[in-house]
């Protein structure tokens, strides 16, 4: 029952068990139970693992199961979608059950940007599906441009990420749909201007400490 599955939460290895024999229903409830019962980012890792192992099995279960954590757009909401970022989990979910979740509205769209990366080339399908559905200048839009300014992990060199992200927004720019290519022109700006005044800075504290 739901109490077993709670206690895998805790023995990873027996919730891969559990998922293998077909329990994914349970422990992907009791995993959801444990991420959204904790105050503390960070502190429910298991629940996310176990998530991590379920959403090869049933990534329909496993979304539908972290929408009823997500749409609520308060302080919880906002803890989970920054973790969600850190395990990945909307690049393992089929873009097709996530843009059918979102369809055209908004709010949806905004929470799902949130949770998407946009630090690679080919933009992702879903952030690409985001910006093609909702427009260059949509707030979903708006919020993949924050997520591509913000470094996935630390960095050594703001220069080095900017330079990187550059070269993948000219990618972004040459994208066949006209709204996802408009908005990669427009971080191909910013991350042209960004990684100048970068290179320039770093150049000038390394001269500093010489």
């Amino acid at each position: 029952g739901l109490v077993g599955s709670e206690m895998c939460i805790r023995d990873r290895l027996g919730c891969k068990l559990g998922l293998r024999r077909g329990r994914v229903k349970e422990i992907v409830e009791a995993a959801i139970t444990a991420i959204g019962s904790t105050e503390d980012f960070g502190s429910d890792e298991h629940a996310w693992k176990v998530l991590v192992e379920a959403v090869k099995l049933d990534p329909a279960e496993v979304w539908k199961a972290m929408t009823s954590l997500i749409e609520m757009r308060d302080r919880k909401s906002y803890r989970i979608v920054l973790e969600s970022q850190r395990y990945a989990l909307v690049s393992q979910v089929p873009a097709n059950i996530i843009m059918d979740w979102i369809g055209s509205d908004t709010r949806r769209s905004i929470i799902v940007a949130d949770m998407c990366s946009a630090h690679e080339k080919p933009l992702n399908e879903i952030a690409r599906g985001l910006i093609a559905k909702f427009g260059a200048d949509s707030p979903a839009a708006r919020v993949l441009a924050s997520r591509a300014h913000s470094t996935p992990s630390a960095v050594s060199s703001i220069a080095e990420f900017a330079k990187s992200q550059l070269q993948n927004a000219r990618s972004w720019a040459e994208d066949s749909n006209p709204q996802v290519a408009q908005w990669g022109k427009e971080r191909v700006v910013e991350f042209q201007a960004s990684y100048e005044a970068e290179s320039a800075r770093e150049e000038f504290e390394e001269r500093e400490f010489e």
